[in-house]
């Protein structure tokens, strides 16, 4: 390596500001539950100890991520690079699995119906996550932003139309929570929560959110529909429904939500926070495992809690497996993609003559002395004209073309 290249890398390493852990490892504890939950909830029967389990570690899984990807998202004018980042890897990105969805079902022996409509299990977060990327630059012009996601949030569920189509329900239900992320970022979000009072304030939410949830199963009225927010308020009880929602969202999805990412460790922890940085891989494979698992029958067999309590420690310890080296390396091409072929080039800018100075003129002593009018370079007008329109066809180069190291970089999903 010349003293050049090695000038350069040692002046790269020196600059590059290393990778905060904190929010891999909130990311690495919200994948896993998920994970847990999705297996738990193909258990037959209603365990009382999965009931629990799903209800105190709600707003640790997709509040939490919708929190993170909104921490992780830029409200500026989309560039070019941003706009194809969004595209490529998160709508293709959900595209692709949904048809690896329909083909895994349909090996099953389930019916081959591709409908990206209707997402299937888990992958509803990506096309809520595309929308709300894509909207977020309007959204940011409209002052109490985050109040007002709220109030539509809250006002959604008494419109029938807005459903589990397209993720509509999800969408907007969640917006709210996302607009949180992005708008605490823009205040210091990370300085503000790594204050002692923070923490403490944020173990107490935890600790009412947990006392308020096992008061309320206590007595058998805690339904699952207030907390996936995909159906409308039922019409025999619309203000119950109306304040169920109130409560879970604000209290659960944000406050609850918010308390989880101040606690979560903050150091670099081994493993973890490396597995972290591939939580989209343990998100997007293992709806997988889980429609094995149910077409096997190995739910089936759980009859007692020590058997549920191993089942959960398994599923972590698989979900785990799905974010290390050799699952990634496999699959970074379809989950982290870098194509640049399906996209247009950059347009290159239009070019501008530099301006003639008055020095540059021919004096009227110029044009008597030669007798004639031509340009001050006595080139023929149309050559000009000819090496202007090369100049400007060389400039046009395609991406593709270009040197590897101006190549776009993998777009995590979490970032915009």
């Amino acid at each position: 390596m010349s003293s050049r290249a090695q000038t350069a890398r040692a002046r790269t390493t020196t600059t590059r500001k290393p990778r905060d852990p904190w929010p891999d490892n909130a990311r690495f504890i919200a994948a896993l539950l998920i994970v847990m939950m999705h297996f738990g909830d193909q258990v037959p029967g209603k365990s009382d100890l999965l009931e629990h389990v799903f209800f105190l570690t709600w707003p640790a899984r997709v509040p939490l991520y919708a929190l993170l990807a909104g921490y992780f998202s830029d409200a500026s004018p989309f560039t070019r690079r941003r706009a194809v980042g969004l595209v490529r890897n998160v709508l293709l990105v959900y595209l692709c699995f949904e048809m690896f969805a329909t083909i895994h079902k349909w090996l099953l022996g389930g019916r081959f119906a591709f409908d990206p409509g209707t997402p299937s299990l888990a992958l509803w977060f990506l096309l809520s996550l595309f929308v709300w990327r894509a909207i977020l630059p309007l959204l940011a012009t409209i002052r109490w932003i985050v109040p007002l996601s709220v109030v539509v949030a809250l006002v959604a569920g008494f419109a029938p139309s807005i459903g589990p189509a397209g993720s509509i329900s999800r969408t907007v239900a969640f917006l709210p929570v996302f607009l949180l992320g992005w708008k605490l970022r823009q205040h210091g979000l990370r300085e503000v929560l790594d204050r002692t009072w923070v923490r403490w304030a944020a173990a107490g939410v935890l600790l009412v959110w947990s006392a308020a949830i096992v008061a309320i199963l206590a007595d058998g009225d805690l339904k699952r529909r207030w907390f996936s927010m995909v159906k409308p308020y039922a019409q025999s009880n619309l203000i119950g429904d109306l304040e169920a929602r109130t409560l879970v969202l604000v209290g659960g999805g944000m406050l609850a939500a918010l308390a989880v990412l101040a606690l979560a460790p903050r150091s670099r922890l081994p493993w973890i926070s490396y597995l972290g940085t591939g939580s989209m891989y343990i998100y997007l494979l293992h709806p997988f495992l889980v429609r094995q698992a149910v077409d096997a029958g190995l739910l089936e067999r759980l009859d007692s809690r020590t058997d549920v309590v191993l089942m959960l420690a398994g599923t972590a310890v698989v979900g785990a497996l799905l974010a290390t080296p050799p699952v990634r390396r496999l699959l970074r091409p379809i989950i982290q993609p870098t194509y640049t072929w399906l996209f247009l080039p950059e347009p290159s800018a239009p070019r501008q003559d530099p301006p003639v100075t008055e020095s540059a003129r021919p004096s009227a002593h110029d044009t008597s002395v030669s007798g004639s009018t031509s340009s001050p370079t006595n080139v023929p007008t149309e050559n000009l004209d000819n090496v202007a329109v090369a100049g400007h066809a060389v400039s046009a180069v395609h991406l593709d073309d270009a040197p590897a190291s101006h190549a776009p970089r993998p777009e995590d999903p979490h970032r915009s």
